[in-house]
């Protein structure tokens, strides 16, 4: 079984490289430490106050963005891009040929995903620890390197991360049923508005998988009274779920 699903997986890997979806988890994260490092390199002293460290809000300034609306649809994207990928009728005659079972196919198809986030979210830290290096350089007096905010700042990462992973879930099953693009993303578009409306009241929020990433950001600030373990345990118990049922629909498929 594990030699299959290695077999598998060394596939799937060798067919996202040169892709869409490997140069999405590439650029992402760089497009955001990117806009976060510009901001503060020209505004700093604006953005700024003397005697505080503008470390902080630049790396709040990025988190914030993405958990609210950049991570959504990142996964939104980053999903309809692995599946395109398979409903090239040459794609999918030639992944259904090898001699492995669909559980591996299946599995390694998520591995995969699941790297390609890592990737992303492991870039993100790096590009912004870079950037700002760059920023103590040029306003050596308002922004500098902390270790104990870089800490927090990676385990706030961490919990967006896996606070998306039912949304995730979603979206991989709505691609991988509909080859048809559009449909994948007016989900994704739809859950985000509903999300963004239901945050602004709905005590029952924390049930809307959509919101779940920015609700635990902002839980884990302190700026809303939501339990982030009970809503990080109830993502990854979504995703279980998600990723069963897919498997029955991706072992219901065939091509002829």
């Amino acid at each position: 079984m594990m030699n299959s699903i290695y077999r598998s997986l060394r596939a799937e890997m060798l067919k996202y490289r040169r892709t869409y979806a490997l140069s999405l988890a590439i650029f992402a994260p760089l497009f955001i430490s990117l806009m976060m490092g510009v901001i503060y390199f020209v505004k700093a002293e604006k953005l700024v106050r003397a005697g505080s460290n503008g470390f902080t809000g630049m790396l709040d300034g990025g988190l914030a963005a993405s958990a609210s609306m950049l991570f959504t649809f990142y996964l939104v994207m980053l999903t309809i891009l692995i599946h395109q990928v398979e409903f090239r009728a040459r794609s999918l005659k030639d992944l259904f040929s090898y001699p492995v079972s669909h559980l591996s196919t299946y599995i390694s198809k998520w591995i995969v995903s699941l790297m390609l986030i890592a990737l992303s979210v492991f870039l993100y830290i790096v590009f912004s620890f870079l950037f700002s290096l760059i920023l103590e350089v040029r306003h050596p007096s308002l922004i500098w390197f902390d270790r104990a905010i870089f800490i927090h700042f990676i385990k706030q990462v961490s919990i967006v991360m896996m606070a998306g992973m039912l949304l995730l879930g979603i979206q991989f099953l709505v691609a991988l049923r509909w080859s048809n693009a559009i449909v994948p993303l007016g989900v994704g578009v739809t859950g985000f508005i509903s999300a963004m409306v239901l945050l602004q009241g709905w005590k029952h929020v924390d049930c809307h998988p959509y919101a779940l990433g920015y609700l635990s950001y902002l839980s884990s600030m302190g700026k809303m009274p939501f339990t982030v373990p009970v809503m990080l345990a109830y993502s990854i118990m979504g995703l279980i779920v998600m990723m069963t049922a897919g498997y029955f629909m991706w072992s219901k498929r065939r091509i002829v």
